[in-house]
This record gives C-alpha cells, sequence and structure tokens, in this order.
C-alpha cells in the first residue's frame, strides 16, 4: 500500500482528502511539518500540500525541504482558483504537480497513478538518459563507464528539471521563471549560456543532444541515444528560444 504525507493547511479540506485517499486504498499521514531530507522515506511515496494556505508556510518550508535534498514527489492543491503565477511560485518552491482547483478527488488519483509511472521515483532514485546515469539522491550525473560528469550548480538543476519534466517542453524564459528565485535579474541568454554548456559536457559526437530544441516551443529532454543528429556543428547552430 502507497503511503502519502499530507502536510496540513486547510483542515476541511484535508480531512476530506485523507477519507477519499484511504477509500482508494492509500495510506494517508497527516503532518505539520516535512520530514528530515536525510530520511531514506521508505514508508512515505508521495507528499500532498492542499488549501490555500499551501501558497505560504507550507511552500517556504518545501523550499528549505529541496534545498537541503528532500525528494519526495510533492503534489500541491491551491484549493482556489489558481492563475499562472501562483503555479510558477509552487513550481519554484518544488512542487511536481500542480492542481489550481480541487474538484475532485479523481484528479488527484491520476495523478498519484502518473507519478508512481515515472522511472526517477523508483528507488534506488538513478535514472538512465541515453548512456548517462543521473543519481538524484546524490545530485550526481555519470557516464557509461561510471565517470563523474562536472555539472554545476544551476547546470544540474536545469538538467534534473528536464528529466523530472519528461516530454514537456520549456523556452528559456520558462526556464527562468521556474528554476531561479529572481527570475527578473536572470536574462533568457543565461540559460541559453547554461544549456550550451551541460550539452558540451554530455553530449556525444554522432548523436542527437541530451536537450532537444523543439523550433517554435524550446527545450526538452530527448532520450534517444540512438538517434543520429545531423551533424556536429549543430550544436553550436542551434536557433535561440
Amino acid at each position: 500500500m502507497s503511503c502519502v504525507l499530507l502536510i496540513k493547511s486547510d483542515k476541511e479540506l484535508d480531512e476530506s482528502l485523507a477519507r477519499s485517499l484511504e477509500e482508494a486504498n492509500y495510506s494517508v499521514r497527516l503532518d505539520s511539518n516535512w520530514p528530515d531530507a536525510g530520511d531514506d522515506h521508505a514508508n512515505i511515496h508521495f507528499s500532498i500540500i492542499s488549501g490555500t494556505g499551501a501558497k505560504n508556510i507550507a511552500l517556504k518550508s518545501l523550499r528549505c525541504y529541496r534545498m537541503a535534498g528532500g525528494s519526495l514527489p510533492v503534489i500541491l492543491i491551491s484549493g482556489k482558483q489558481a492563475t499562472e503565477k501562483d503555479e510558477i511560485v509552487a513550481y519554484q518552491a518544488g512542487t511536481d504537480e500542480f492542481l489550481g482547483t480541487f474538484d475532485q478527488v479523481d484528479d488527484v488519483l491520476a495523478i498519484l497513478k502518473s507519478i508512481g509511472l515515472r522511472p526517477y521515483l523508483r528507488r534506488p532514485c538513478t535514472v538512465s538518459v541515453g548512456s548517462l546515469t543521473v543519481n538524484f539522491d546524490k545530485r550526481r550525473v555519470y557516464t557509461r563507464d561510471g565517470s563523474l560528469v562536472n555539472l554545476t550548480p544551476t547546470e544540474y538543476r536545469i538538467l534534473e528539471f528536464l528529466i523530472k519534466h519528461d516530454r514537456h517542453r520549456f523556452s528559456a524564459s520558462a526556464l527562468v521563471e521556474r528554476l531561479w528565485d529572481n527570475p527578473s535579474a536572470v536574462y533568457e541568454e543565461t540559460v541559453r549560456s547554461h544549456i550550451k554548456n551541460i550539452r558540451r559536457k554530455l553530449d556525444t559526437v554522432g548523436h542527437a543532444s541530451i536537450i532537444e530544441t523543439v523550433p517554435g516551443y524550446g527545450y526538452m529532454l530527448n532520450h534517444g541515444e540512438d538517434v543520429f543528429a545531423q551533424s556536429a556543428q549543430d550544436h553550436g547552430q542551434r536557433q535561440n528560444w
């Protein structure tokens, strides 16, 4: 039985959600605080923040939890009609999935099922992407032969975000909004520079880049180790987004 950690925020919504989850055969643990980020969370599989208060104290504590290395997948349920800014704030704090309103528990159950299928959440917390292995607990990237790739913290954060949002496309501006604490102080060209460095460190000559540029949309993760790039020079000629 999968266990959901429900961070207390809105009493009425918390109790209703807990009952619905238990009826769907989830074990529910109600708590006011996040667990120690250093714990292995062997008995907890998901976490949920619910209610309008989630934007305040709970999100601040979530940010601290993420900065300390906490890896539990988090769903945020706003409990009201949310704006695009609400969603951005939630993702910046470390939310994995965002629900602007809570209309029915089926929406939450569908998200829980989807998250549970994602390979990076299966213990041990590693995922293979092409010829690379990424360890989310240690925040490290290894090549096929086990060599450690020296990514900067920002480069790693971008790569991890794209892996955890697999098959989603993000423009440079969208990445700025989601990954930087003060987006207004970061230029889109900064993101493009970081992505260029990630490609330089991780790409293999003769194969497609690990970060694909989708014309008109932006960047997304590319699993295609066996998909050949047009040329090695293509890395330096990609259109800016």
